[in-house]
């Protein structure tokens, strides 16, 4: 099994956890976030509309790598990938 976190986990989780000082909805911020939405579902192989099961509720998670693993279940329970 291949353990390794895609990296658009960690740029996603950035964008939805911006730093300290920057306000969310900056100019741009939300169409760079939906297109890395996108390559998110893409490497994960799972359609935006199910992605959505965990990235609507990123409080669930304390960081990307929880999110990397939901993400995952994703995956088994609908067996696109």
């Amino acid at each position: 099994m291949n353990n390794r976190i895609p990296s658009v986990a960690f740029e996603y989780w950035g964008w939805t956890h911006p730093p300290i000082g920057i306000l969310p909805g900056m100019y741009g911020m939300d169409s760079k976030r939906s297109e890395c939405h996108d390559r998110l579902c893409a490497e994960y192989g799972i359609n935006k509309e199910i992605t959505r099961k965990v990235t609507d509720h990123l409080d669930k998670y304390d960081h990307a790598v929880s999110m990397h693993d939901a993400l995952l279940g994703l995956q088994d329970k609908n067996h696109e990938r």
